[in-house]
């Protein structure tokens, strides 16, 4: 756990991190105690998006951004957990992130829209004006949300998956990405090297088919017809935008209808 923390924060920029760390279960004496804002004993992720939210509540404006990290793989030391760790870390921490252009406001090594909007991983940068306008992430545990969201489900992004969508669940999300390959989509299959090229444009950058690594199988345990997501995702996202933020209509900036299309609803 302390190789992992101590690899994540050499890649701050005192210039330009502030850093905030909520710990969850033994202390780690190589992190000051002035950078840790709170400690648990047990704990999820939960805890610190909720921090992170919180403190976006507070200074709500496009200028201030936020960047949320955590220690993958220290539950699970395998070398796709690293793998993923480092290339997302890479990426929320980079230059061209902290720098984004007025059209994005979340930020991230790499988004896709499949299974669910998500960051495969889920690490990334965001303005706070933009995750002020999220749920607060507590409301899951608190049992604010419809029972639909309190069941595990990996296809929509509900139940303990909710909180890897959670960044890209309201439809005002304007993502941008940085890694301009093909071969990573989501999982763990070909995830890039640490040291990527980074190209950041809008996201997704690539026509669904890229991102659709389902199986058959797959296809029809999420509701979809074995060939294709495209029948049932955008009538989904509505309706979970309904649910969670009572908004049943989708302008023309929303970024599905340039990697989904209009023709299914």
């Amino acid at each position: 756990m302390q190789l992992i923390v101590d690899e994540q924060l050499s890649n701050l920029d005192p210039g330009v991190h502030i850093q905030q760390i909520t710990s969850i279960g033994y202390r780690l004496p190589n992190i000051p105690d002035a950078t840790v804002r709170e400690r648990y004993k047990n704990g999820s992720d939960v805890l610190t998006l909720h921090a992170l939210w919180d403190y976006c509540k507070k200074h709500n404006n496009a200028d201030t951004k936020v960047v949320y990290l955590h220690s993958k793989g220290s539950y699970h030391d395998k070398l796709g957990n690293a793998k993923l760790r480092r290339f997302l870390t890479k990426g929320a921490l980079s230059k061209e992130c902290s720098n984004l252009p007025n059209n994005c406001n979340v930020c991230s090594s790499h988004m896709s829209p499949l299974p669910h909007p998500h960051v495969p991983g889920n690490m990334w940068l965001a303005r706070c004006d933009y995750v002020a306008t999220l749920l607060d992430p507590n409301s899951l545990a608190e049992g604010n949300l419809p029972k639909e969201f309190k069941e595990d489900n990996w296809c929509k992004g509900q139940g303990r998956y909710f909180f890897e969508h959670w960044i890209h669940s309201h439809p005002s999300v304007m993502p941008c990405d940085l890694y301009p390959g093909k071969e990573y989509t989501w999982a763990y299959n070909n995830i890039p090297d640490v040291n990527f090229p980074m190209d950041l444009q809008m996201a997704p950058r690539f026509d669904l088919n890229v991102y659709n690594t389902f199986t058959v199988q797959q296809n029809l345990s999420c509701g979809n017809d074995g060939t294709t997501v495209e029948g049932t995702t955008v009538g989904h996202r509505m309706w979970a935008h309904e649910k969670l933020y009572n908004i049943t209509t989708l302008d023309d900036s929303w970024w599905g209808w340039k990697v989904f299309g209009r023709r299914r609803r």
